[in-house]
């Protein structure tokens, strides 16, 4: 599952980097990052371990195109993340403001790119 999900991520983000408006609406859309947070809760010692690590890979693809604002955002989930118990809980309340403060940007980003024509 989890490649996927780089895969789906990294595909959306070169088309996000072309010409192609057509892509932001879905890449933008944060809600299976919830999804994801819920991998977290498996008492399977072997998945929580990739699920942490994943999560902490994809926080760092989303770190390097974000604000200054969801990077703190992104610091504490790592931070979360990184405890030996982890709150799956206060992960998904993190999760909940990141997704909101990327989803922010995005629109932010597409009113820019409309009143400038790009």
């Amino acid at each position: 599952m989890f490649p996927v999900v780089f895969e789906r991520l990294n595909s959306k983000a070169l088309k996000l980097s072309g010409t192609s408006d057509t892509s932001m609406p879905d890449f933008y859309d944060f809600k299976w990052l919830n999804d994801l947070v819920d991998w977290g809760k498996s008492s399977l010692v072997v998945l929580n371990k990739h699920w942490k690590q994943c999560f902490l890979s994809l926080l760092n693809i989303l770190q390097v195109s974000c604000h200054v604002n969801s990077a703190r955002i992104i610091m504490d989930i790592e931070t979360l993340i990184s405890c030996d118990i982890v709150s799956i809980d206060e992960v998904k309340d993190q999760v909940l403001r990141l997704s909101i403060s990327l989803s922010r940007k995005s629109s932010f980003t597409s009113e820019m790119k409309a009143v400038s024509g790009c």
